[in-house]
Formats: C-alpha cells, structure tokens, sequence
C-alpha cells in the first residue's frame, strides 16, 4: 500500500529489482556533493572532481542501470515477438495494440512488416480483426482490450508486462 491504495505487483518487482542500482547512484551524488564542497576553493580541483564523478556515473549507468532496465522491459517483450515468429510465417496477423510509446524495434525482431499493425485505439483494433484470417493481439497486460471485439481473445502466453492474445472465432 502507498497513499492508500495498493501497488500493482509488477511495479514492486521493478522498483526492487532497481533499488540497488539507486542506491549506487544516491550514495555517488551525496559523495560528490561532499568532495566538491570540500574542495571548492580550488577550481580545477573542482572541475576535475565533476568530471570524475560524471564518468563514474555514466559508467554505473552503462554497465549497471541499462542492463537492469532491458531485462524488466525489453527484453520480455522482444522474447514474446520471437515467439510469434512460426504463426506469423504461416501468414497469421500480429495487432501491436496501444503501445505507448510505440516500439520500432519490436517490429525488426519479429520481420514481417506486412503483417503487423499498430491500432491505437479499439475501433482501429476492431477493423484489424474485421479482416480476417489467423489474428493475434500483443498488449500490455494492464491494458484491458475492449469488449465488442469481433473475434474471443484467447491468453496464449506473456512475458514481463505483456502479453498476446489469439483471436479465436466468436461462437454465435
């Protein structure tokens, strides 16, 4: 609980899984702040201190901080656009739905440019579905899909924050 109301699951992972590398971080800007302080009479000294501390931290965040960030948002994301690789070689149809930002680079690891769209919003989404032929939705788990879908989204699998959806025919 914070404030009152309770935090989603996946936001305490990636706040644990990034609270060592911003305590790294916290503890380097307090040191620097002391040393800069201590050695304020003497410019150079100072500068050669910033810049010091600057080439630290951009190493910590190089070498510690992407590497952290890639395995809680990317890299689950690109390992499910490699697992709809087969079904998108039989001809299948992958809707990238609501991505916010979007994600150019999930569609160079999955190819296939032709038949992947990025509807932004549920009408978009519907006319993609109207079309079709083998479909699948890839969303982020959050983001509900809408409810008059043309087609029953089915859970195949997730990874991370996302998850992907098989269009099945509506039974009517």
């Amino acid at each position: 609980m914070l404030l009152g109301r309770s935090v989603p699951s996946d936001v305490v992972r990636a706040v644990a899984w990034m609270a060592p590398f911003a305590l790294m971080l916290g503890a380097l800007f307090l040191l620097s702040v002391i040393v800069l302080f201590a050695r304020w009479a003497s410019t150079p000294r100072v500068a050669g201190t910033a810049v010091l501390f600057g080439l630290v931290f951009a190493f910590l965040v190089g070498h510690d901080g992407l590497p952290r960030w890639n395995a809680y948002d990317i890299e689950p994301l690109h390992q499910l656009g490699r697992s709809v690789l087969p079904v998108l070689e039989r001809g299948a149809h992958v809707a990238v739905y609501a991505f916010e930002p979007s994600r150019p680079s999930l569609r160079f690891v999955m190819g296939h440019p032709t038949q992947i769209s990025e509807p932004g919003t549920p009408e978009q989404l519907r006319q993609v579905l109207l079309q079709g032929g083998e479909r699948y939705v890839l969303v982020e788990k959050r983001q509900p899909l809408p409810d008059d879908l043309p087609c029953r989204p089915r859970r195949e699998r997730e990874a991370g924050r996302w998850a992907l959806y098989r269009c099945e025919p509506s039974a009517e």
